[in-house]
């Protein structure tokens, strides 16, 4: 799930954690909760505050910790709160707390030990079993629970569809783009030898002729025959010339860059290349473009980011790349194959790969590449 939708439902259990302190406060309750209770109270409230400040993103590795803390302070306010009844509504939040962090599993495990819990704090309070009502109370609020497990993990397997299908589409554009790159220079390499086999033969072929021509003409003649051998000496040069041109990729690297990032859901891209900036080395061009496309992709899948900066930079001696996002990023680096694959195209093309990430700080990659002859 998103940040917002977290910090959104994470809003939305506070409100219910004031709500249920107002009766306890306006003394409308015919046994007040004990000391222990407030404490427990508060200290939910506060770690349900968390949630929603910007030093939630700084706290991404204590996340485990502070969830822990959060189910025990629930459980304590729920238990202590003497039959007060409005504090069970922390053990439903506990479970959608939990079904965001943690394996399906281990939220089935919480909830049975929660029903458990129920059961047992009901009979501590009437002194011993007495009737049928807490196993029943039990039974809605198990069902209340699984409902809620189920709903959160629905929208978290939809989320990861739908990075998973914008990923996809991320790599079905780049693989487009390489195609389409493919095609026309196929065309531009069959164009340049038809060029060179017809054209550029049959100037020859005049050009040797005329030169043939040009010993057994005479006065007159001869001077017509001469500047037809330059002109057709002039125009082989201009079709060896065209032809050449031909041959050299045109390679619009911002173009499939632009196509590559437009339109992707739920991620803002913000783009930025040098006006100036032109690579014909079709080597380069695409080790430049599988790095955006592995970049976008991982995000995508993986770092729960709202924007993505990309910056590519040339010099006369170097083509640099900067991507970074502000997702909740790592306490290291897990290179899995996409980046190590990365890191070897651009070693081989004599160019470095650099990868930087902390918990809570997102995620950032530079790599260069050393600006070739043909790229300048």
């Amino acid at each position: 799930m998103t940040v917002r939708l977290e910090r959104w439902a994470a809003a939305v259990a506070l409100v219910c954690w004031a709500a249920i302190g107002v009766p306890v406060v306006a003394g409308d309750l015919v046994v007040a909760p004990s000391g222990w209770w407030w404490a427990a109270y508060l200290t939910y409230g506060l770690l349900l505050g968390i949630a929603l400040l910007p030093l939630r993103d700084q706290l991404a590795s204590l996340s485990p910790a502070l969830l822990a803390a959060q189910l025990l302070a629930g459980a304590a306010a729920f238990v202590l709160e003497g039959g007060y009844g409005f504090s069970s509504a922390f053990l439903i939040i506990n479970v959608a707390a939990a079904a965001l962090l943690l394996p399906l599993w281990m939220t089935g495990t919480l909830i049975a030990a929660q029903t458990v819990l129920i059961v047992a704090a009901r009979w501590w309070w009437d002194h011993g079993p007495t009737d049928f009502l807490p196993i029943v109370e039990a039974a809605v609020f198990a069902a209340l629970q699984v409902f809620v497990a189920a709903m959160v993990e629905v929208a978290r397997r939809e989320h990861r569809a739908r990075a998973e299908a914008a990923a996809l589409t991320v790599e079905l554009t780049a693989a487009q783009s390489r195609l389409a790159e493919a095609s026309r220079t196929t065309e531009r390499l069959r164009i340049a030898r038809d060029m060179h086999d017809t054209i550029g033969h049959q100037l020859t072929a005049l050009a040797v002729n005329l030169e043939v021509a040009i010993h057994l003409a005479d006065g007159a003649a001869a001077a017509y025959v001469e500047r037809s051998r330059r002109l057709a000496k002039e125009m082989l040069s201009d079709v060896r010339e065209l032809v050449s041109r031909t041959r050299e990729p045109e390679l619009d690297l911002q173009s499939a860059l632009r196509s590559l990032f437009s339109g992707v859901p739920g991620l803002a891209v913000h783009l930025s290349v040098d006006s100036h900036l032109r690579i014909t080395d079709t080597a380069q061009v695409d080790a430049l473009l599988r790095c955006a496309q592995e970049v976008l992709t991982n995000t995508l899948r993986h770092a729960h980011a709202s924007n993505l900066w990309v910056t590519l930079t040339q010099t006369p001696d170097r083509i640099d790349v900067c991507a970074r996002d502000d997702g909740r990023g790592d306490s290291r680096v897990n290179a899995g194959h996409g980046l190590m694959g990365m890191q070897e195209r651009f070693e081989e093309l004599g160019g470095t790969v650099d990868f930087h990430t902390n918990a809570g700080a997102g995620f950032q990659v530079d790599a260069s590449l050393p600006a070739t002859q043909s790229s300048r």
